[in-house]
Order: structure tokens, then C-alpha cells, then sequence
């Protein structure tokens, strides 16, 4: 019983697993074409790894620094497109890849891979903003109080 409820934990584990690398999946690649060119440059193992945890952390930080404080919105469109594109592509692959290795394809497969793909290009826009939310939070503030949606009123 206790080999059963540790299977379930570990696939479940796992799925988390794959569906944040779906949704990071910009951010992962860099880090891992990053690590790559620094192992077979000679940096190392340790070495590599640190080079790829730091330019898929840039480039997450780099994107999200460019979405909340760029005006325009072509640049915003392109940044958020950089970021949900490849994000969508992994869901969608991740669930027809899964479906593969336990039912044979039926129409249901491409229903359900273009659901998980909406959702994770949706997840990846929403962890892209996340900083714009605060800096809208922020903005709302006036003068210490919180403005109601009614106007004129506020929040003590």
C-alpha cells in the first residue's frame, strides 16, 4: 500500500515538474544552452550548472524587467509572445507526448493538448506580469489609504 501511495506522490511530483519547465520554458532553454556551452568550454560541471541557473534567472528577470516598464505596445506584445510561445508549444507537447505513452490517439489527445497548451501559455503571461500587478497595487495607493471603486471613498 505504502509502494502505491509513494507512486502516485512521485508522478504527481513529476507532472509539476514538467508543467513548470513548460511554463519557464524560455528562460529553461537559455539556461540550458547556456550550461552546455559553458561545460564544453571547460568551465565544469559546477560550473556549468551555476552559468545555466544564472542565464535562464537573467533572462526571466531581463523579460519580466522589459514587460512591466516598457510604454509600447508592440515591444510588450513581442516580449510576452518571446515568453508565451514557447511555453504553450512544451504544454501542448508535453500532454500529446504523455497520451502517447498510455492510449492510443483519439480526438480527445488534441482536445486536451490544446487545452493544456492554453493554459500554460496563460500561466507563463501571468508569472511575466506578476511584477506588474505590485506596480499597479502601488498605484492605487494615495497617500497612504487605499482607493475604494467607489469614488471619493477611502479605505482607512
Amino acid at each position: 500500500m505504502l509502494a502505491v501511495i509513494l507512486l502516485f506522490l512521485g508522478l504527481g511530483a513529476a507532472c509539476v515538474a514538467l508543467y513548470q519547465f513548460a511554463v519557464f520554458a524560455l528562460p529553461a532553454y537559455v539556461g540550458f544552452a547556456a550550461g552546455f556551452w559553458a561545460i564544453h568550454t571547460g568551465a565544469g560541471t559546477i560550473g556549468g550548472i551555476l552559468v545555466g541557473i544564472v542565464a535562464g534567472a537573467l533572462v526571466f528577470v531581463v523579460g519580466q524587467l522589459v514587460f512591466a516598464s516598457s510604454r509600447s505596445p508592440i515591444l510588450r506584445i513581442l516580449v510576452a509572445l518571446l515568453f508565451a510561445v514557447p511555453a504553450t508549444y512544451a504544454g501542448y507537447s508535453i500532454v500529446q507526448q504523455v497520451w502517447a505513452l498510455t492510449m492510443p490517439p483519439t480526438v480527445w489527445r488534441y482536445v486536451f493538448g490544446v487545452t493544456a497548451a492554453m493554459m500554460t501559455g496563460g500561466t507563463a503571461l501571468a508569472r511575466l506580469s506578476a511584477p506588474l500587478q505590485s506596480v499597479a497595487a502601488q498605484h492605487e495607493s494615495i497617500g497612504g489609504r487605499t482607493a475604494n471603486k467607489a469614488p471619493g471613498r477611502f479605505a482607512a
